[in-house]
């Protein structure tokens, strides 16, 4: 279980913030830095999640590419309600792992 904070937050989150997510691990590839999950909270008929991560070299820099696809009758209720939240917390999550990934 991975404790989520929307909209991302470093302090407290407030009442409604402050959500859970239950992940399965479906990929790590080493040879080419993808790593994927999936939500197994509910049944895949009613909302099926996916997100990849991956790191790549370009133009010898490191390129950040994040996914998440969402489906199922309950991701249209999670795109109305949760849309602009988890956009915000996917920018947070890459820019944490910028900094991290810059700190000399």
């Amino acid at each position: 279980m991975a404790p989520v904070h929307l909209p991302p937050t470093m302090g407290e989150p407030g009442w409604f913030q402050k959500q859970s997510s239950w992940e399965f691990i479906t990929t790590v590839d080493h040879e080419y830095y993808r790593l994927a999950w999936t939500n197994i909270a509910l049944p895949k008929f009613l909302l099926s999640v996916v997100r990849w991560q991956a790191l790549s070299v370009v133009d010898g820099k490191t390129k950040y590419e994040t996914m998440a696809v969402f489906r199922g009758i309950v991701a249209y209720v999670v795109k109305f309600f949760m849309y602009q939240k988890l956009v915000l917390g996917f920018d947070a999550q890459a820019e944490g792992l910028k900094k991290q990934a810059e700190k000399p």
